[in-house]
């Protein structure tokens, strides 16, 4: 048996003016199916990636933890796409850094376990879930990290992040401005500056804060209205280092929810992450700040007669009362 040599079939040419033997010029040749390959992907340039984050949607609440639905990031008019979500990265990282220890996880916890206790009777969706805490970058703010109880714009309203004459409020949500760019030189301590501002948010949503003079029920007090000005500026600035010392750690706070009197504080979180204690706050310190209200009732509002001094030298001082009002 030969074996004939093996013969290729022929296949008709892909020019047009070219034709097989066996086909008469005058017919036209059948065209020649290109078979539809996948096309490879592209790997996106850094140009494209940039326009893409850019064209995100805007989000309007960040997780930032998945235990914590009440903690969210909040994008400004001022954030791009991308910018909300390098944001929210950043708060996320932070936020993990916070839970990983005793005092910070439970600062976190039992702030997210107010979210319904601050927003009565309200029902939250998934397109605007129910806060405690709405976190906004501060990078562009004159103050960058900083916090405020979120009120319906009332006297009372307000007043019921705080504890008056000793008695804590019904608490309120806050809003937080936290700046992603604080200690650029020492980023692995920027979740500090969040705790910081977590820790008066965990005070307002409990109503243990200390208020401001001009917002508390007695802000038109004789002692301040017939006195000179200096007065209700000494008293409203030993009430603000009252709530910063607290917040720091400074001083104790007078009012807890937990029956183990737990309330946390900024050293707490310094201490449990081995990072030195602060011992002031913007250079002022509980004595210090005494020692200028004690200047006041003794120079200013002491107007009793030599007679009467020489009598009693320790009268009660003149803006305690006040001071208790706000402190207590």
């Amino acid at each position: 048996m030969k074996i004939r040599p093996f013969r290729s079939p022929s296949l008709p040419s892909l020019r047009t003016n070219d034709v097989t033997p066996q086909t008469p010029r005058s017919a036209p040749t059948s065209p020649v199916q290109p078979r539809n390959l996948p096309t490879r992907p592209s790997v996106p340039t850094p140009e494209q990636l940039q326009a893409g984050k850019n064209n995100l949607k805007p989000a309007d609440y960040g997780v930032v933890h998945p235990d914590l639905q009440g903690i969210r990031t909040r994008r400004d008019n001022l954030q791009s796409g991308h910018q909300f979500a390098d944001f929210t990265s950043d708060v996320r990282h932070s936020t993990g850094a916070l839970m990983s220890k005793p005092n910070g996880n439970r600062l976190l916890t039992e702030l997210n376990g107010r979210t319904n206790a601050v927003n009565p009777g309200q029902v939250g969706t998934l397109n605007k879930p129910l806060t405690v805490a709405d976190v906004y970058s501060g990078r562009n703010e004159r103050i960058p990290n900083a916090n405020a109880p979120r009120h319906d714009g009332t006297y009372g309203g307000i007043q019921q992040a705080y504890r008056y004459d000793g008695k804590p409020g019904p608490g309120l949500p806050s809003t937080l401005k936290y700046d992603d760019r604080f200690s650029e030189q020492h980023p692995g301590t920027r979740f500090n500056s969040l705790g910081h501002e977590s820790v008066h948010a965990w005070r307002n949503a409990n109503g243990v804060a200390v208020s401001p003079l001009e917002v508390s029920p007695r802000r038109n007090d004789p002692i301040i209205q017939n006195n000179d000005p200096i007065v209700g500026k000494v008293i409203g600035h030993h009430s603000h280092m009252q709530e910063e010392f607290e917040t720091v750690g400074m001083k104790p706070t007078p009012h807890s929810p937990n029956r183990d009197g737990w309330t946390p504080s900024e050293n707490k979180i310094r201490q449990e992450h081995g990072l030195p204690l602060r011992n002031d706050y913007s250079g002022e310190t509980p004595a210090k700040v005494d020692t200028l209200a004690n200047n006041i009732n003794a120079g200013l509002l002491d107007q009793r007669s030599w007679s009467t001094k020489l009598w009693d030298r320790n009268p009660a001082p003149p803006i305690q009362p006040m001071i208790d009002h706000l402190e207590k």
